[in-house]
């Protein structure tokens, strides 16, 4: 700045950037080849990561480990989670059915960068879907069978596969099926409890199959489902 009578007056700022972003995964499960999210589940651990955006006066980024991190669960401070370089926030208990708040405070060691972030992530529902067992094409995810389903040979299997449940494998053993067919209870003798075979042995007509599946420890998390099958054959008999 020069003023009127000839005098300069020079100042400088430099700006630094600052940013973190939040990306988060649930411990939740979903089928192979599933191109979506897996979703947080009812009372489902999930893991938070902080990713941040920080760099020198040179340019290079400041590396996680020399950053700290302040973890907010809503407005309460998690302290035990908080502190330098802990960029990664894994909760297993937090309010039911309540939209899960996250915050995240980032800061350079010297005090001289900060960013900030929140995210919110809903629960959601476990559910469940059928999807045909095929003998040499294996399970058909391609299809879920929502339709009343047709039989055209001499069985057919079907695979529950429990979505958004806190479980890696669909044949956890905290995960409790419970087969019935027209509301009657039937004893699956299949290994794997998520799998159930229909064997028609007579008459013509419909059944419904139904599947009902019990988290044995996130006793929150439970669905049922059902799927109606046509059949025809010759005798009057039960089609199971």
């Amino acid at each position: 700045v020069t003023t009127e009578e000839g005098n300069v007056h020079r100042n400088n700022i430099s700006l630094r950037g600052a940013s973190v972003d939040l990306l988060w995964q649930a411990e939740s499960y979903v089928p192979p080849f599933y191109q979506g999210k897996a979703l947080l589940g009812i009372d489902s651990p999930i893991t938070v990561i902080a990713i941040p955006q920080m760099r020198l006066n040179k340019g290079s980024l400041i590396n996680s480990e020399d950053i700290v991190f302040t973890w907010k669960q809503g407005s309460r401070v998690l302290g035990s989670k908080s502190g330098r370089g802990k960029d990664t926030l894994t909760l297993s208990g937090y309010p039911f059915f309540k939209t899960l708040d996250i915050r995240v405070k980032a800061e350079s060691v010297d005090g001289s960068l900060i960013a900030e972030n929140q995210i919110d992530i809903p629960p959601s529902s476990p559910f469940i879907l059928f999807y045909e067992s095929h003998p040499t094409l294996g399970v058909k995810l391609e299809k879920a069978e929502r339709l009343p389903f047709t039989l055209e040979n001499d069985e057919v299997s079907f695979i529950a596969e429990p979505y958004f449940f806190g479980s890696k494998r669909r044949d956890d053993a905290n995960l409790l099926y419970s087969w019935r067919v027209n509301n009657s209870a039937v004893e699956n003798p299949s290994i794997d409890k998520s799998l159930i075979t229909v064997r028609p042995t007579g008459g013509s007509g419909n059944a419904s199959l139904e599947v009902s599946i019990q988290h044995a420890i996130h006793i929150l998390q439970q669905a049922n489902a059902n799927v109606t099958i046509n059949f025809s054959t010759t005798n009057n008999q039960s089609p199971f």
